[in-house]
């Protein structure tokens, strides 16, 4: 990865193509690789793709920390999956119309369709496909038996795990020797699922490796409490407190988000044997990969229960530093990363992954030191340059709302801004100066929101808040149309010639 490239960020829940389901599947992936290259793009940023609660649209609240997302199963041509009554049709055409993701109807369509395929896939699978999807078992069996397993016993028992029988919680033999057995349906079909999802995205893989496209995937920092690896590994992570952010502008109290944390102590004497694991699958799936939450690895911020206020664990700063670098060093094992360092980030967090070559995240509208913009062309090179996240608003619903003064100010420190006007009014020529500084500068990598490249005001994610405008948007029109699309085609064919021009 090591060269000037330019890519971009889009989940792919929120791609849309003329066979979805009505979520972004594998099939959409393979033709939105096309429209990157064709545009010059030779990295694509992704959201999580792990395994997600049905209830739950956030591609973080994942069932563990291995696995493929079922949902994301690219249902076109899948022998026996097709529906099979008009209400079920009429209802996959909503799904497939909606401007945004119906998740519940989506997970229950795609659901029933995946256990027909399952059944056709018993009765009427050859040698070989059977012989392949043995092979995948005994390859992935590390993780794939206890979240197949414990994907059957959160169906069965309907409760968080530490609540099932003592005997299941605690993982006693005997016990779980009876639950594979009394659920190997479920499980066979779990894991048959996993299989459909690895061979496809395999295929994602292989093409984006013949359009010299990097993939990088977005690795959580940590699991849920009812998660698979809270119950296989419980011995890693302490339960009791509350993980999450401290104080900020945004936050007088700081942000509790209801998870565990890390007990890394349990991780070193292990050798760090799951976050090496975690690692090396990841390799396996992409060539690169975000590492969510970074500054967690060096400093953990905790609510113990009884405890009024939060703490850092450790709470010294020596300690901190060196605990980062040992966590980062087990990491950058298994291939590229890149460091989400956003927030409220010490000075030596950032020093430290400079030294040790990786890059951290510079969002231009946040790229300021006392009130003046930093110019993008002074970046550290070591760095991923970028007009905005999953979780901010639009760059252009930001320079619309932003203050005058802020405006101003971005006008003056970055050169591709010089002599546009500081009105709220966001049009092609200052669009296309934006998109310009990011690619002259200094930073590695550039990185755009898929979204900003079409100065559309769509957002991703609003943090702090549940509701249908999370996780849920979609493209406007299909991949296949886009090609066909006069503007379109000039704005990605402008974005080519702009990459090349930036020697991206």
């Amino acid at each position: 990865m090591h060269s000037r490239r330019s890519g971009v960020s889009m989940p792919l829940f929120a791609l849309r193509s003329q066979h979805d389901w009505g979520v972004g599947d594998f099939g959409a992936a393979l033709l939105f690789l096309d429209t990157l290259a064709k545009a010059k793009q030779r990295m694509w940023m992704l959201l999580p793709l792990l395994p997600t609660m049905p209830e739950d649209a956030s591609p973080y609240s994942t069932l563990g920390a291995f696995g493929l997302n079922s949902l994301f199963i690219d249902m076109h041509a899948l022998p026996g999956a097709m529906p099979r009554s008009k209400d079920e049709w009429r209802r996959l055409e909503a799904a497939k119309t909606s401007p945004h993701i119906l998740y519940s109807h989506v997970f229950e369509l795609k659901e029933a369709a995946l256990h027909r395929a399952w059944f056709h896939f018993c009765q009427h699978a050859g040698v070989e496909e059977k012989t392949a999807f043995s092979l995948f078992c005994q390859q992935q069996a590390d993780w794939l038996e206890d979240l197949a397993l414990f994907t059957a016993l959160a169906l069965e028992q309907k409760k968080p795990w530490w609540e099932w029988p003592t005997a299941l919680a605690t993982r006693q033999g005997s016990a779980l020797a009876q639950a594979r057995s009394r659920l190997w349906a479920q499980r066979y079909f779990f894991m048959w699922k996993q299989w459909l999802a690895h061979m496809q995205w395999a295929k994602i893989k292989t093409k984006a490796e013949a359009l010299n496209i990097l993939l990088c995937g977005d690795e959580p920092f940590i699991v849920a409490h009812n998660s698979c690896d809270a119950w296989a590994h419980a011995h890693l992570f302490l339960r009791n407190g509350i993980l999450g952010a401290p104080p900020d502008d945004f936050s007088a109290e700081g942000q509790s988000w209801g998870l565990p944390y890390f007990d890394f102590e349990a991780h070193r004497a292990t050798g760090y044997a799951w976050m090496q694991q975690r690692g090396r699958y990841a390799s396996l799936l992409f060539h690169a990969k975000r590492v969510d939450h970074a500054v967690g690895y060096f400093r953990q911020w905790v609510k113990l229960d009884g405890c009024a206020h939060g703490q850092f664990i450790p709470p010294e700063e020596a300690k901190q530093a060196t605990l980062g670098r040992q966590h980062f060093e087990v990491l950058a094992q298994e291939g590229e990363i890149i460091a989400e360092d956003l927030g409220v980030i010490p000075h030596f967090v950032h020093h430290c992954l400079e030294e040790m070559g990786i890059p951290g995240y510079r969002v231009m509208r946040w790229a300021r030191y006392d009130g003046a913009y930093q110019n993008p062309h002074h970046y550290p090179e070591t760095s991923l340059v970028t007009t905005g996240t999953h979780d901010t608003e639009s760059l252009k619903t930001f320079w619309q709302t932003c203050q005058h003064w802020e405006r101003q100010a971005m006008l003056a420190g970055i050169p591709e801004l010089h002599g546009h006007g500081a009105e709220p009014e966001f049009g092609p020529a200052l669009h296309s100066a934006f998109i310009r500084a990011a690619l002259h500068a200094k930073s590695r990598y550039c990185n755009f929101p898929w979204f900003d490249i079409f100065a559309k005001e769509t957002r991703i994610n609003t943090p702090g808040t549940v509701g249908i405008h999370n996780w849920t948007c979609r493209m406007e029109q299909d991949i296949e149309s886009l090609a066909h699309d006069e503007n379109a085609q000039k704005t990605l064919a402008w974005l080519a010639e702009a990459t090349q021009a930036a020697g991206r």
